[in-house]
């Protein structure tokens, strides 16, 4: 988790919103483990047992996310005369796990398979 999450409550509903960083990684041709950028996104959750157990995470958290992809689109201004429409995406959490840290093995070491 890169923030604590926020709790926000709205005439309609309530729900959780926090950040989750992930970095893709791999292993190249000589065996050492390269890390590729880390994208940051936006969870949101809307499902009040769910808003219950985030409120217990702390910032560096590691989590599993399962849920659906949401686009909003927003609006922003480039110089004085030019606006720029962008859709943004947004992870609506239907489950979340604790996601242990896995030590990564090296393939041409261990001969273990991925």
């Amino acid at each position: 988790m890169g923030s604590e999450a926020r709790i926000i409550d709205t005439e309609e509903k309530s729900f959780a919103a926090f950040s989750l960083a992930t970095t893709d990684s791999y292993l190249d041709k000589d065996g050492h483990w390269q890390e590729k950028q880390t994208l940051w996104h936006d969870i949101i959750v809307f499902n009040p047992n769910l808003i219950e157990v985030v409120k217990s995470f702390k910032t560096g958290t590691r989590l599993k996310i399962t849920g659906s992809l949401s686009y909003r689109p927003f609006e922003y201004k480039i110089g004085r005369n030019k606006k720029v429409m962008k859709k943004e995406a947004g992870i609506i959490a239907r489950e979340i796990e604790l996601a242990p840290l896995v030590k990564k093995i090296k393939e041409k070491e261990e001969g273990v398979p991925f």
